[in-house]
């Protein structure tokens, strides 16, 4: 973020030293987002969902993750082994891999080669082959010792094989020199392999598939059952990196070697890697097939051992497009398959869902139907009465309690909803996954009796903090579980508590809500910031003046500015005193924030124009494509929706008829206002015209020429800023801020 902040200042500057500063952002900025649920896949640490702790399972996760979820829906679980392979393999995909191969060999070895005939790279020298090495050389030291000729050879001639990662070059390989009959058998038979394996790297696979096959039925050779495996290698590096007609032939020919490897008693040491080979193949001779295969030995645990490479294997497969008719057959073929597709949304009907699991009773298909019932869902009650028997103790307690209770607060059974979830909220509900308590914690606040409560659960704690231009690149990215990182630490509000706050409850309200103990000092100075400004804007003078005084004490920096405010004799003094300092104080706005806020320091201007506040209701291509925050920040997705399913808040419930009426009459005339820069200008113009012998009047030009600069604009913003700039050059020439404002924009 620094970085793009500073390379975003330096455009600007040199904008500024060729031109005058144009409207447009310099740059394209990035933004820190935060997360209150994950959407993608479960919290951190992920040990935890690996053992069955899946909080509220989101159908927005990805196929490895729902796989999981199925399995302890279902009854079944996962052993340490299962649970550290399913951890290892979702790390991979979170996190760039280091370089597993730096000191093992020499820096001389570069393994990854260009195809000969594709516009792709394959890594030539596998990590393994490097630890083989390393763990033989170490073996042949403790046997003859480290000076000895035999390990000498062995290591020069090992030294000559990875040459051959440097370049394919079949038609001249660098090949070790022949063993000297004279050194141990064992030595010999390692140079029977290295010499295969300098074939096989430089590309000569014919050869080399010669050479390992015949290693393969010396019954003497320590290298037997690995020189099969890699004959096997042979015909699949001619299928993917040779000619494509023979493509198929190859990989049925390499099936048809794993199938015999796997068989073999005696080859048993490489079973596994067999096993896994084959999943290679058949991922790309038939991944129809593989895909089912797969699928039932996920669900099924047939091939615990290779849990990791069979979860890979089957969520890659999943990204490839099928017609209806393929996979309904794929479905037909898994309940594990049926049940992921079902559950990611793929069409079918809260029917289907349902019968679904009335034939099946499977906790996993009542999770599924409770995730998309509506309160006109068929069978609800009989949904709703089957969740409420789901013990705590079941991996399914927490998502089927969330549903449970969004459907009862949808029915108007609040009462019953609010209890449910003040035992869930209760400790130990502390320790369940943050993003799934902050999903109870919305859903408390949806049902809140009165104002303390929806201030209680309105502020929730940050799951995640990343740069969006990252699209959730974790190594760019903090988790939040255990308050570890600095704006973790402060629960903050959501995007559906600042919209409430926003939009639905009255100015008088949130002036009782800046002085509520339930809340933090920041989120009660941002709420009294907002209360304040909007007090202003709804020419509510009273409540101005009292929030005037509230503000004082929760944000000192502002005591002075807002003295002078009360102080002024009259209500217009009173008024162009407000505005004076809002245009001081760019990070004054009506609206309540969601997530993190505007982070530059106050009264400073914010580069990516977080400055005072939009139009509500203009496009974005008339607001010049500046960025409305607050609509940022607010819109209801992910999660949420489940709470809110067409993205709309609604009034708190604890709000009179009367507060309601008010509430929506100050948001139509704020949602009706003018941006900033251009509500400003007005104002300035006005009062300057009026009282030009104000000294405060030359500053307050110059401060709407800079908020028209660095504000939200609109159809009218450019026009402001001429008029003040043309009124600042003409009647005050001499004024410092005539020198300081060479421009409008």
């Amino acid at each position: 973020m620094a970085r793009i902040t500073r390379i975003c200042v330096t455009s600007l500057l040199v904008c500024a030293l060729l031109a005058p500063a144009p409207v447009a952002i310099a740059c394209g900025p990035s933004f820190p987002e935060v997360i209150f649920v994950e959407s993608k896949r479960p919290d951190f640490p992920l040990e935890r969902y690996a053992a069955g702790e899946l909080g509220i399972v989101q159908p927005t996760y990805t196929p490895s993750y729902l796989t999981v979820a199925y399995r302890y829906l279902s009854g079944g679980t996962f052993d340490t082994t299962e649970q550290k392979q399913l951890v290892a393999l979702w790390n991979h995909y979170l996190y760039p891999q280091p370089d597993l191969h730096a000191g093992v060999t020499n820096s001389r070895i570069r393994y990854a080669l260009l195809s000969p005939s594709r516009y792709d790279s394959y890594p030539n020298c596998l990590e393994d082959a490097f630890l083989t090495s390393a763990r033989t050389l170490q073996q042949r030291s403790q046997q003859f010792g480290g000076s000895s000729m035999a390990v000498v050879g062995w290591r020069d001639a090992q030294d000559k094989v990875f040459q051959n990662c440097e370049s394919a070059n079949g038609a001249h390989p660098i090949l070790p020199p022949p063993a000297d009959p004279g050194l141990p058998e064992i030595v010999r038979k390692d140079r029977d392999y290295q010499t295969a394996a300098a074939y096989f790297y430089s590309g000569a696979l014919e050869e080399a598939k010669r050479r390992f096959s015949a290693i393969s039925e010396d019954s003497s050779s320590p290298w037997r059952a690995t020189a099969a495996l890699v004959a096997a290698r042979c015909d699949i590096r001619e299928a993917t990196l040779g000619d494509s007609t023979t493509e198929q032939e190859r990989l049925a020919a390499a099936d048809g070697e794993l199938r015999t490897i796997i068989a073999n008693p005696a080859l048993s040491s490489v079973k596994a890697s067999a096993e896994r080979l084959r999943g290679f193949v058949q991922f790309r001779l038939n991944p129809d097939a593989r895909f089912a295969e797969l699928s039932n030995a996920i669900e099924r645990r047939a091939s615990p051992e290779t849990l990791q490479q069979n979860l890979d294997d089957y969520t890659q497969i999943w990204r490839k497009e099928r017609s209806k008719v393929e996979l309904q057959s794929l479905r037909n073929q898994s309940s594990m398959t049926d049940w992921i597709y079902s559950f990611q949304g793929s069409g079918d009907t809260e029917e289907f869902r349902v019968s679904r699991w009335q034939q099946t009773k499977s906790p996993a298909w009542l999770v599924a139907s409770l995730t998309y019932a509506q309160v006109d869902t068929p069978q609800l009650q009989d949904l709703l009465d089957a969740a409420a028997k789901v013990p705590a103790t079941s991996p399914a307690y927490l998502t089927l309690a969330f549903h449970r209770d969004r459907l009862l607060a949808a029915e108007g059974k609040t009462v019953q909803a609010r209890e449910d979830l003040d035992k869930i909220l209760k400790p130990p509900g502390d320790r369940m996954p943050l993003s799934t308590r902050n999903l109870f914690t919305a859903l408390r606040m949806r049902v809140a009796r009165n104002l303390d409560e929806f201030l209680e659960f309105g502020p929730r704690r940050l799951v995640t903090v990343t740069d969006d231009t990252t699209a959730g690149d974790l190594p760019n990215s903090y988790f939040c579980e255990g308050g570890r990182a600095n704006r973790c630490n402060d629960p903050l509000f959501d995007a559906d508590a600042a919209r409430e706050l926003t939009e639905a409850i009255p100015t008088r309200l949130l002036a009782q809500a800046a002085q509520s103990s339930r809340l933090r000092a920041n989120l009660r100075r941002e709420i009294a910031q907002a209360a304040w400004t909007r007090a202003i804007l709804l020419n509510d003078d009273p409540a101005a003046r009292e929030l005037a005084q509230m503000l004082s004490s929760l944000a000192p920096d502002l005591a002075a500015e807002l003295m002078a405010y009360s102080g002024a004799p009259t209500l217009e003094a009173r008024r162009f005193a407000a505005v004076f300092l809002i245009s001081h104080r760019p990070e004054l706005h009506p609206y309540i924030y969601a997530g993190l806020g505007r982070e530059t320091a106050s009264g400073t201007i914010d580069n990516y124009r977080d400055n005072w506040w939009c139009d509500f209701t203009a496009a974005d291509e008339v607001q010049f494509h500046t960025f409305n925050f607050y609509e940022m920040g607010t819109k209801i997705g992910g999660a949420l929706s489940t709470i809110y399913p067409n993205g709309k808040t609604i009034a708190p419930q604890f709000m009179s008829a009367t507060e309601q009426r008010v509430a929506d009459k100050e948001w139509n005339v704020l949602s009706g206002l003018p941006s900033a820069p251009s509500w400003l200008g007005q104002q300035v113009l006005d009062w300057s015209k009026a009282h030009p012998d104000d000294p405060r009047v030359p500053e307050a030009l110059h401060l709407t020429v800079r908020a028209t600069r660095f504000g939200c604009w609109d159809a009218d913003s450019g026009d402001y800023s001429k008029q003040a700039f043309m009124l600042l050059h003409r009647r005050y020439p001499k004024s410092e801020w005539t020198t300081q404002t060479p421009y409008w924009y």
